[in-house]
């Protein structure tokens, strides 16, 4: 493991050549996550050190990295400083500082200057047969953000980690940094809300009159009609009818589930 370890450090530090190529997109999914896309159209990739920074809006709370890199090189960096010989494959986490080396995590890097790094290798697993690192021509879901609604920023190179590496140790021409990123919340659809099923088709985790005022503004509508209302569809069938009726009557006055926007 410290021979791999050591391996994976050298390709990390290594940056005077340039072999590979990659572009970084980033997409909003209008979840409360954010996509980081990299599209390898040469080479192939078997570390990764980017710098995230939040610039505007709310925090982050989590980021999560495409399985194939699975060594966490900061924290095998802790634990072998602490206890030498302690890293085990797969521990620790991708998220450490952004000048130096060592771990941190998401939680202490949005109190204090919003801005952390992700640093992250692949060797293709802890046994045989290994699998192959992502290489040209293949798009790879690299990084997903997760944070409140309104965080914005941006994702750049790691200067002292050598950015985005490839196999044979050099350091992939990167297109699209520094990344502009967005987090929105979006809607959710009232069909996403378990209470909706039940008859609460506001959304304000019971069944009452409200819910029955807006099925009947619907009743014997359907898909594509003008006053149809798919929230008070409760048995999700394509129209408000006599079946939906009997739905919020059997749980009228009840409470179906938390409050769903």
């Amino acid at each position: 493991m410290k021979k791999l370890l050591s391996l994976l450090l050298v390709c990390a530090l290594s940056a005077p050549l340039f072999a590979g190529a990659v572009t970084l997109t980033a997409v909003d999914n209008q979840d409360g996550t954010c996509t980081i896309n990299m599209e390898i159209t040469d080479g192939s990739v078997v570390g990764i050190a980017l710098d995230v920074a939040v610039n505007a809006g709310a925090d982050l709370t989590a980021v999560a990295v495409d399985s194939f890199f699975d060594i966490f090189i900061d924290a095998a960096y802790d634990m072998e400083t602490a206890t030498p010989g302690s890293y085990a494959y797969g521990a620790g986490q991708p998220v450490c500082l952004v000048d130096g080396p060592g771990a941190t995590d998401i939680a202490t890097a949005m109190a204090g200057s919003r801005t952390f790094a992700v640093c992250a290798g692949g060797l293709g697993g802890a046994s045989l047969p290994l699998a192959a690192a992502p290489a040209a021509p293949t798009t790879v879901a690299l990084l997903t953000l997760t944070g409140d609604d309104g965080a914005a920023g941006t994702i750049d190179l790691n200067a002292i980690r050598g950015g985005i590496v490839c196999a044979d140790a050099t350091a992939a021409t990167v297109t699209g940094v520094p990344l502009a990123w967005t987090i929105t919340a979006g809607t959710t659809d009232c069909w996403d809300c378990a209470g909706q099923a039940l008859g609460d088709s506001s959304g304000d985790g019971a069944v009452n009159f409200i819910d029955l005022g807006q099925m009947k503004a619907a009743f014997f509508t359907s898909t594509g009609a003008p006053l149809y209302n798919k929230c008070a569809d409760f048995n999700r069938d394509g129209s408000v009818n006599f079946i939906d009726l009997g739905i919020l009557k059997a749980n009228f006055f009840t409470t179906v589930g938390p409050v769903c926007p």
